[in-house]
């Protein structure tokens, strides 16, 4: 019994040092683009203390070399993208029908910031720059997928958590992103969901990733 613990404990021991290391997901946002589409969605007002939203812009577009779709939006003047793999996108996709069937059945909680957090998270890769001439920030963060009351009206919701980039040529330029909230009516939430379609960037013929192709390092950027 005892040889057969000691075995067991060298299995485990061996099985976690044998894991792969799990990777971020980045994209080489300097590489091609095709522009997808256009739409638009709810953000929180820039110093309003009244919480109100507007509303504004997204320009969507497709990264063929990392099969990452981008969201280019400004938001409290900070130019971003936000990009999602297709594992994210998938999920977009899926928590928007959720949302949908909760919607539907009238059972959606209207006071509680945990809904934010409702239908999980995805990894993300953010790049933002505050100003024209600001160097170009990049980093991984993690994006709640849910849903929020605001201005007495239930929106489907993304939150973009805080990215931290560190520069590697001057430590004053290192950063941190903001912690944004993007607010979609039903109709904007599948707009954008139809652009995310597998199927319908298919259908768009746009070329493919190079198969063995080697990325860029990201720390020349």
């Amino acid at each position: 019994m005892k040889t057969f613990a000691i075995i067991v404990t060298t299995l485990l021991i061996c099985s976690c040092v044998s894991a792969p290391p799990v990777k971020s997901f980045t994209v080489d946002f300097r590489a091609p683009r095709h522009e997808m589409g256009k739409t638009d969605a709810y953000f929180d007002k820039a110093f309003s203390f009244g919480g109100g939203v507007n509303k504004d812009d997204i320009t969507v577009y497709y990264y063929p070399a990392d099969d990452a779709v981008g969201m280019e939006f400004s938001v409290q003047f900070v130019e971003c993208c936000l990009f999602w793999s297709k594992s994210g996108r998938d999920a977009f996709i899926s928590a928007l029908e959720r949302y949908k069937d909760e919607f539907d059945q009238r059972v959606l909680v209207t006071k509680s910031k945990k809904t934010r957090e409702a239908y999980g998270s995805v990894e993300g890769f953010l790049t933002w720059r505050r100003t024209k001439v600001s160097v170009q920030a990049h980093g991984s963060l993690k994006v709640y997928l849910g849903y929020q009351f605001k201005d007495n009206a239930a929106f489907f919701t993304m939150t973009q958590m805080e990215s931290y980039y560190e520069d590697p040529l001057s430590r004053s330029r290192s950063q941190s992103s903001q912690t944004t909230m993007v607010y979609f009516t039903r109709a904007q939430a599948e707009r954008l969901a139809a652009l995310f379609s597998q199927e319908h960037i298919n259908s768009l013929g746009f070329p493919g990733r190079t198969p063995g192709a080697a990325k860029p390092g990201m720390d020349n950027y």
